[in-house]
């Protein structure tokens, strides 16, 4: 990977991950940058800033380095700027239906999809990557702190706004034993995958429902874009797949290497992996068990992170990570920031940001661990009558059905505060018969105010808005940041 003097045309800079890390690795690499974005300097100050001090910097310190040409706030992208190039770095979201890929085959240039394709293609670090609809996050972010117990060493990063192409000018450092890199992966991400051809040594796949069909012809497609991240593996390889979801359940006649399995029953006596029985997480293999920890010995909210601690878990076994480490971390791991985070208490009412709930099944999940649906490992969790959530939904569309969230919002919400967006205009079209209050707004702070003059003593305040972010704000980061910024200044 020599870049020094190469011409290469970014397309996509963003405020965090894939573009910005692509453009700061390559700018040290003596790159000639060209960076194009739909996006204006004034949205994209922030990335702008930091390409700017490294740039300084680099000048300081007598390092080769070009001054980037920018391309900000186009309208499209431009045929020359795939023509003057060498080589391509293009965002994950970009449609593969963009003229780009077209230009890019005309021209014989060759593209890799954001950082993290380039990252695996040229990585000898062993690797581990985790997509699904739901989940990945969590079960990234716990697979890293099991790691770093094991390896302090370890790399976490992906889409975690955690670039990984530093740590390929670490490689020499870490000779010959190179700790492992734990990436969570989009599925625009896993589709980077083809030009490399090259999957993670463990692949890990949470859960699979309907999302982004904006993007995709349909499920099935969306569905295929998942499935690569098993595609390039090979026998010495491992799959880690859920064994309670039917999608998951059918990629594994495509696993080349051992599956391992997790489920929130017990599993059939031939099968690896991981699953809960009486209230205990067992890890099972080679029809050997183990108790690992019970459920009321973690704190993570909601039966839905089961499956996640599972998947966890098994990694963590495999690589060698002992059951004791595995259960500091789990009595520790309090969530990640924006999924059922509860942000503040106000006179006994909660306000929860879940704002990484982009699809309906993610709003769906936060509506039932917040009902309290009660279990022994659930004890401590205050029981709730129906009714009690005010529930801020909506924004963009992603081509979703809200049909099945919506009867569970009718049975089980007191009201609704509506962001604005096409997504909340197809919800309230399955609200006609709905009784009790339902506010559109037109800002966050307004939102969250209504939703607090409306609800119930005792009752909570929970965003879990089911559609994506964009229009009203830059990404859904931004969105839960503006709740909890509003939330902490409530009086």
């Amino acid at each position: 990977m020599n870049f020094k003097n190469i011409r290469v045309t970014i397309f996509g800079l963003g405020l965090h991950g894939g573009g910005l890390g692509a453009v700061l690795w390559l700018m040290k690499k003596g790159a000639k940058l060209l960076i194009s974005d739909f996006k204006d300097e004034q949205y994209l100050a922030s990335s702008i800033k930091i390409i700017n001090a490294q740039y300084k910097k680099l000048k300081q310190q007598k390092h080769l380095v070009h001054t980037p040409i920018w391309h900000l706030g186009v309208s499209k992208h431009s045929e020359a700027e795939v023509k003057r190039a060498e080589f391509l770095v293009i965002t994950p979201d970009m449609p593969r239906t963009s003229p780009v890929f077209k230009w890019a085959k005309k021209y014989q240039v060759p593209f890799r999809i954001a950082d993290t394709a380039m990252f695996i293609e040229n990585s000898h670090y062993p690797l581990i990557g985790i997509t699904g609809t739901r989940g990945k996050t969590t079960t990234t972010k716990l697979v890293g702190e099991m790691l770093i117990k094991f390896d302090p060493r370890t790399v976490v990063a992906g889409n975690l706004r955690v670039s990984p192409l530093p740590y390929l000018d670490l490689e020499k450092k870490y000779l010959p034993n190179l700790p492992w890199v734990v990436l969570e992966l989009s599925s625009w991400q896993v589709e980077g995958l083809v030009q490399v051809k090259k999957n993670p040594k463990i692949a890990v796949i949470t859960n699979l429902y309907p999302d982004h069909l904006n993007r995709y012809r349909g499920f099935s497609d969306y569905i295929k874009a998942k499935a690569i991240i098993l595609a390039y593996q090979n026998k010495d390889d491992i799959a880690v797949l859920n064994y309670d979801n039917t999608q998951v359940k059918k990629l594994a006649k495509s696993a080349k290497g051992k599956v391992y399995w997790f489920s929130k029953n017990k599993l059939p006596k031939n099968l690896s992996g991981a699953y809960l029985e009486k209230d205990w997480l067992w890890f099972t293999d080679n029809n050997i068990s183990k108790q690992i920890i019970k459920r009321s010995d973690y704190s993570l909210l909601g039966n839905y992170q089961t499956e996640n601690i599972l998947a966890a878990l098994i990694v963590a076994q495999i690589i060698g990570v002992d059951s004791v480490k595995i259960r500091s971390v789990l009595k520790k791991f309090t969530g990640v920031a924006g999924r059922l985070e509860l942000v503040r208490k106000i006179n006994n009412v909660e306000f929860y940001n879940d704002t990484a709930a982009t699809s309906p099944e993610a709003t769906v999940a936060a509506l039932e661990a917040l009902q309290g649906r009660v279990t022994n490992y659930e004890s401590r969790i205050k029981s709730r009558g129906s009714r009690d959530i005010v529930i801020i939904l909506g924004g963009s569309d992603k081509g979703l059905s809200f049909k099945e969230l919506m009867k569970l919002v009718k049975n089980q919400c007191q009201a609704i505060v509506f962001l604005p967006g096409a997504a909340s205009e197809k919800m309230k079209k399955h609200l006609t018969d709905f009784k009790r209050p339902m506010i559109s707004a037109d800002s966050m702070i307004e939102a969250i105010k209504e939703a607090h003059l409306l609800v119930n003593k005792n009752g909570i305040v929970l965003l879990s808005p089911a559609a994506a972010s964009f229009g009203m704000f830059k990404n859904s980061y931004e969105r839960g940041e503006q709740f909890n910024k509003i939330v902490k200044s409530l009086k």
